[in-house]
């Protein structure tokens, strides 16, 4: 089965929906991430005054101290799939963009410094999967998606 059929899939069955995150090449992020988990209770979050719903999110490296979580650099992050990921992202190459491109490379970034700024995390991470889109072969109208995403962050 290609991946755009497990794609299809997990799109349809959501019992596949683990199995096929479980699956995917992270490629270069693979380094960076623990693992990749499907979590079935949609996600929203605010940022600059506005609710949003997430497909996908990245959790640092860390331990708990005390009860609280403590990031740590040099330490592997896990990704997180929710169900608007799989309503709204058209292809597997578009889900590995957002995937690989943006949350992986959220990854790389804890990995590096948990620490930053998270408006220039998101611009920097929004840039390189708006720059990775030209490798998957994805077109001017999802990269412009992308570049309108990014500026909320600038």
């Amino acid at each position: 089965m290609s991946s755009q059929e497990q794609f299809e899939r997990a799109r349809e069955d959501e019992t596949y929906r683990q199995p096929f995150l479980e699956g995917i090449n992270l490629e270069y992020a693979s380094r960076f991430v623990k693992r990749v988990i499907y979590k079935p209770e949609p996600f929203s979050r605010e940022f600059n005054g506005k609710k949003r719903n997430s497909m996908m999110g990245c959790l640092p490296g860390h331990i708990i101290i005390l009860g609280l979580p403590v990031k740590l650099p040099h330490t592997r992050s896990e990704i997180l799939v929710f169900p608007l990921a799989f309503e709204t992202l058209p292809t597997f190459r578009h889900f590995q963009n957002a995937l690989i491109d943006h949350e992986g490379f959220h990854a790389l970034q804890n990995f590096v410094n948990p620490w930053q700024n998270r408006p220039k995390l998101e611009q920097e991470a929004y840039w390189n999967q708006m720059t990775q889109s030209y490798y998957r072969g994805l077109n001017d109208e999802w990269r412009s998606g992308i570049a309108r995403l990014s500026s909320e962050y600038s």
